[in-house]
């Protein structure tokens, strides 16, 4: 058995060693795990993309992509690494924060340790009272290892991802192009090669404006994506986005803006429209109280 971790750095020769070998016909007791970040190798494009894509091919490679770990396995590591049982709360706060992502994993409870955010009570690790708005900031670690592979990218793909983060975790490329003043076909093109190469987006299918207005709709694949790019984009300019975007939203969707109240309100009180912010923020709270009222009576129905 010879385990080789992270072939992403590998040189040249080494992989074309490890091709040869696995191309040889003859017989041999040996099985080869090499383990690599599709990231890494998305951002770099080294050779290994070519000769694994080459092996996959001839069927002399399996690819196994690792799943994202359960809310159980989230807390069987904290368990593990606190020592003692963890209260529902924090164990829930973690798989919440890192979505089942190893690696973020890591970072975020080692942070919990290293700040003194987490105690113990009554037998039970939990989060130290008036801890939540240290939780919700990154790691600085985790934070410059995301920056990095942000910064890795074509500088028209990462104004891209950064008008996205204007919009959500979950973001339309219409509502996208509006902010950055870009052509939607160019949006469209920088979501799809990024979802094509599962990194950083996800592909979510199309969406379909009231004005007719077409796009695609996509994912952050994970959360600490959208909040590190969000992050970093400064006052002045995020505050332009949002108005650009809330007026675009607010276009296309005409008459029955009132459906998506909420985030009309969101985008107008980040962009300093406080008047439509307030106007939309009752109408979101008129929608919810009449949903209120339709379970209620639903219920009393049945």
């Amino acid at each position: 058995l010879l385990v080789l971790e992270g072939l992403q750095w590998s040189d040249r020769s080494t992989l074309e060693a490890l091709a040869y070998v696995a191309q040889r016909r003859g017989p041999a007791r040996l099985f080869v795990l090499g383990t690599y970040r599709p990231v890494e190798m998305a951002l770099r494009a080294p050779p290994l993309r070519g000769i694994l894509q080459e092996l996959y091919g001839r069927g002399q490679a399996v690819d196994m992509r690792l799943e994202l770990l359960p809310a159980e396995a989230v807390t069987a590591y904290v368990t593990g690494r606190l020592g003692g049982p963890v209260a529902s709360p924090l164990a829930a706060l973690v798989f919440a924060r890192t979505e089942g992502n190893a690696l973020f994993l890591v970072h975020i409870v080692e942070h919990l340790i290293g700040q003194g955010l987490v105690v113990r009570r009554a037998g039970q690790w939990t989060l130290q009272d008036g801890a939540e708005a240290q939780v919700a900031r990154l790691p600085e670690g985790l934070r410059q290892l995301l920056l990095r592979r942000l910064q890795a990218l074509p500088p028209a793909v990462g104004r891209v991802l950064e008008a996205a983060s204007v919009v959500g975790t979950a973001f339309t490329v219409a509502a996208v192009a509006a902010g950055s003043q870009a052509p939607v076909e160019d949006g469209e093109v920088v979501c799809e090669g990024l979802a094509a190469q599962q990194h950083f987006l996800d592909d979510s299918g199309l969406t379909v404006w009231p004005d007719g207005t077409r796009g695609g709709r996509y994912r952050f694949q994970h959360a600490l994506y959208q909040q590190v790019l969000y992050d970093q984009i400064g006052t002045a300019r995020r505050m332009q986005l949002h108005r650009r975007m809330g007026g675009r939203l607010e276009a296309g969707y005409g008459a029955r803006a009132g459906e998506i109240a909420a985030r009309l309100a969101l985008h107008f009180e980040r962009g300093g429209e406080v008047s439509r912010a307030v106007q939309y923020c009752q109408q979101a709270a008129d929608n919810a109280a009449r949903r209120n009222a339709h379970h209620e009576a639903s219920t009393a129905l049945r």
